[in-house]
């Protein structure tokens, strides 16, 4: 937006300043810089038209943040017997300035539940804003996971009656491939429910 005056003519060999303001998009940030090009149009004398151009590139330093957190939601805590289901919930924030899980810097979230020799991949997030698969700064995608408790669990937690051993646990993970030369991003969260016998 040009915030000063244009000069109507202007005298061979004079100059004039012209300022502007620019207002930063998502999208610079995304691209890790501000083009702006600045073009000036005039007719000479001999009413020929003229012009020139000039563009000034501005970097803009990308910060790629992001969270993991992972809560039990319902069931019993401790639990007690086979069959008990535990429900979770997993939250992932953005809380860089730049957005995630596109081309260049996918996500990925899984869980690993008690026992389980590897991690689940969770999908189908519910998104906080537009439901367009990219995790924009500062929105949120959630998942809702359940774990049913098994006789194994219960055997290898076994003590005392009426006594409490080592917990469930439940581990939740986020990771983020970011382009060379940064250093992808990594968090995780877990939840601990007690095992009563």
């Amino acid at each position: 937006t040009i915030t000063s005056a244009v000069p109507a003519s202007l005298a061979s060999g004079a100059s004039a300043t012209i300022t502007g303001t620019y207002s930063i998009t998502q999208a610079d940030i995304d691209a890790g810089q501000a083009v702006n090009t600045a073009k000036v149009s005039a007719t000479d004398p001999y009413d020929t038209a003229v012009e020139a151009t000039s563009g000034a590139t501005v970097p803009i330093n990308g910060e790629p943040r992001i969270t993991i957190v992972k809560t039990q939601m319902s069931g019993k805590s401790p639990v007690d017997a086979v069959g008990d289901v535990i429900g979770y919930r997993i939250v992932v924030t953005n809380t860089g300035n730049v957005t995630l899980n596109t081309v260049d810097n996918p996500v990925s979230v899984t869980d690993t539940y008690p026992g389980a020799l590897s991690a689940t991949t969770l999908t189908n997030p519910a998104e906080s804003g537009a439901a367009d698969g990219l995790l924009q700064v500062g929105e949120t995608w959630t998942y809702l996971t359940n774990y049913t408790v098994t006789q194994a669990d219960i055997d290898a937690n076994a003590g005392g009656a009426n006594q409490t051993s080592e917990p469930l646990v439940n581990l939740a993970d986020v990771a983020v491939d970011l382009p060379a030369p940064d250093t992808d991003l990594a968090a995780s969260s877990s939840v601990s429910t007690p095992v009563r016998h």
